[in-house]
């Protein structure tokens, strides 16, 4: 299994997912490198990311406390501030799967709400597999995932609970969803029927060779033993793929489409973060704080490992926009307004390592950003985009994950989410001063 994991990974860094674009008429930012991204990993996640270095610098919060968080919905799936200077843990099904157990009864996910010091303060069911969760201004919960919205006041009575705007438009056309479900088997075949005909042409080139040079040697052995392992578990996944019927390719499809990947909130709007019909890409969408008035404010966005953050600031959205290693900083209404970050081979200072982050955002209240990466790097930005200081170094697996990150209002505690662990992990400053206070 091993072998055939490598060869996997092999085959799939050879291929790209589609570069991340947005409405035509966003401001043209610097161009940033593309990092390669395996199609296999960005369809199904998981795979093994490149690791960062660490970053030999000083961090200013460290690690106190780590809280378990058990549900019996499941595990630890999404975290965000709290209302009334708290933080929120949403445990539930893992993203994804809440339509695939809709057969199942009391399909459910958890609010929990703990203060600032890991201490649970209450706790609410929520009736849908939820995936992410946001505070608005006023101080209501916005809990969002396959396919449903919902609001809540603080003491987690449900105010509203909603098809998430998005689902019923691109789900109601039954035929349409067919159509894509169709192409979308269509073009994975043709990707490995592409592997198959080029091994066999290397496998030729190898065997032309090896006549010329009377046998080629052992290395020429080794070469055509991985080429033919190669090509016949390529030529295994073009037989399952054919042999798959097309309503799993409907239910992948749908389920692509119901999984919410991230929900922000500022005082006028709510924008969802979700996977779109066509292609791998993700769309942002925003609608009124009573959930009314949806429109597509970003579209065609790309992430590593189905990874797609969005934050809202006061006036602007953070885009943890991981396939170029970087953070975009959009208006309301789409409009590009400016980047930074940089791709670096190390996680030091603003570039970001590994294979692709950041993953995820926060804006601070004092106009600073924090970022949060895959390896449990956690930096601060300044408002204008300038990096300002390590953070912390949680000790977390590699791998393209997420790694939701919050911190208090007093600026005094940080918080990220270990999602392997299912742990919320604390952190507070070293000194007497907080993010909040420079």
């Amino acid at each position: 299994m091993k072998g055939i994991r490598r060869i996997s990974l092999a085959f799939a860094a050879s291929l790209l997912i589609a570069t991340p674009t947005v409405k035509a008429d966003d401001t043209p930012a610097k161009k940033t490198p593309i990092k390669r991204v395996s199609i296999l990993t960005a369809l199904f996640g998981g795979g093994e990311a490149e690791e960062a270095k660490t970053p030999p610098a000083e961090s200013a919060f460290t690690q106190a406390k780590a809280v378990d968080i058990s549900s019996p919905t499941g595990k630890l799936v999404a975290i965000a501030r709290g209302p009334e200077d708290t933080v929120i843990a949403v445990a539930g099904p893992a993203r994804g799967v809440g339509r695939a157990a809709a057969s199942k009864k009391n399909v459910s996910a958890e609010v929990h709400v703990y203060a600032g010091d890991g201490k649970l303060v209450r706790k609410w069911t929520v009736p849908f597999a939820a995936s992410a969760a946001a505070t608005t201004p006023s101080g209501e919960v916005i809990v969002a995932g396959d396919g449903k919205i919902a609001k809540f006041d603080a003491q987690g009575k449900e105010l509203a609970c909603v098809d998430a705007p998005h689902v019923a438009n691109l789900l109601k056309d039954s035929d349409a969803i067919k159509k894509k479900a169709e192409e979308r088997k269509k073009s994975m075949v043709q990707l490995y029927e592409q592997q198959v005909t080029q091994l066999n042409k290397q496998l030729e080139a190898l065997a032309k060779r090896d006549k010329e040079t009377d046998g080629g040697g052992s290395a020429s052995t080794r070469q055509r033993s991985q080429y033919e392992s190669m090509l016949k578990m390529y030529q295994q996944q073009v037989k399952q793929l054919n042999d798959r019927p097309i309503e799993s390719f409907i239910t992948e499809l749908t389920g692509q489409i119901k999984t919410v990947n991230a929900v922000a909130a500022s005082k006028e709007f709510i924008f969802l973060t979700c996977g779109e019909a066509k292609g791998y890409g993700y769309t942002v969408w925003r609608m009124g704080s009573d959930f009314a008035n949806p429109k597509t404010v970003l579209t065609g966005l790309s992430g590593c490992c189905g990874q797609m953050d969005v934050q809202c600031c006061e006036d602007c959205l953070l885009v943890a926009e991981n396939t170029r290693k970087r953070v975009g900083v959009y208006s309301f209404e789409g409009k590009q307004l400016r980047t930074f970050g940089k791709d670096g081979r190390d996680s030091i200072g603003e570039g970001f390592g590994g294979c692709c982050n950041p993953m995820n955002t926060f804006p601070a209240d004092n106009g600073s950003v924090l970022t949060a990466e895959s390896e449990g790097y956690i930096k601060r930005f300044d408002k204008n985009g300038k990096f300002v200081e390590l953070i912390a170094q949680a000790k977390l697996s590699g791998g393209c994950k997420n790694v939701a990150v919050a911190s208090s209002q007093d600026g005094k505690r940080i918080f990220l989410m270990d999602l392997p662990g299912s742990k919320l992990l604390i952190f507070e400053k070293k000194g007497a001063t907080s993010i909040a206070a420079n």
